[in-house]
């Protein structure tokens, strides 16, 4: 088997109205396509949230020396990881084996795909939260600020009920413990609130004066 084509798509996804208000764009993400001369093929995304010109310049060099070569001789994980994605996508094919076997056992059948907010007033996100519950969602994700968190919280819980699951990312916004521990209690009767994702920076451990 031999490597005929790599090709990489920059992709940009189209803002919903309520989001583009407050964000023209977010980001673009960059997928890579390895094609075989068997028919078989491989598909991964860079974990780097927009190439840059220069990074983009590097990638489509790597994607060039990988024509001609065997894939199943390639190490994937000494690959940059959209690379790395695709060629244990063309492992786990010829191999008849799910990804998942590359790493251990597979831990769940089915992952949860959650409806996205950015930060933006209470009663916009809980129309947000509105509209993602007509399209099936019974999760949302929303980025998160702390002078109107519980305001918004409470709004969702208004509008859509008890049967829907919220992660609050306030992106470290919370900044110190005293006041992630305060608003964390304040969102706990709601019942809704299932994460608190990164509320506020981490403190490296040193032992240095403990």
């Amino acid at each position: 088997m031999k490597i005929t084509q790599v090709d990489l798509y920059q992709v940009e996804i189209p803002l919903i109205p309520p989001i583009a208000k407050y964000f023209p764009k977010i980001y673009d993400i960059t997928l890579c396509r390895i094609q075989t001369d068997e028919g078989i093929e491989g598909v991964g995304e860079s974990d780097f949230y927009e190439l840059t010109p220069q990074m983009r310049s590097l990638f489509e060099e790597k994607a060039s020396s990988y024509i001609g070569k065997d894939p199943l001789k390639i190490d994937p994980f000494s690959e940059p990881s959209m690379f790395e994605c695709a060629f244990l996508d063309i492992a786990g094919q010829v191999y008849g084996i799910p990804i998942h076997q590359f790493f251990g056992k597979k831990v769940r059948d089915r992952v949860t795909v959650s409806y996205w907010s950015c930060h933006m007033e209470p009663f916009e996100t809980a129309d947000e939260a509105e509209v993602s519950v007509g399209l099936g969602f019974k999760n949302h994700k929303l980025k998160a600020q702390s002078h109107d968190i519980v305001k918004t919280v409470r709004m969702i819980r208004e509008k859509v009920g008890s049967g829907y699951n919220i992660c609050v990312d306030p992106n470290t916004e919370f900044n110190s413990l005293d006041v992630a521990n305060r608003l964390a209690g304040e969102l706990e009767p709601f019942g809704i609130v299932s994460v608190l994702e990164d509320p506020m920076l981490q403190i490296a451990w040193t032992g240095i004066g403990v």
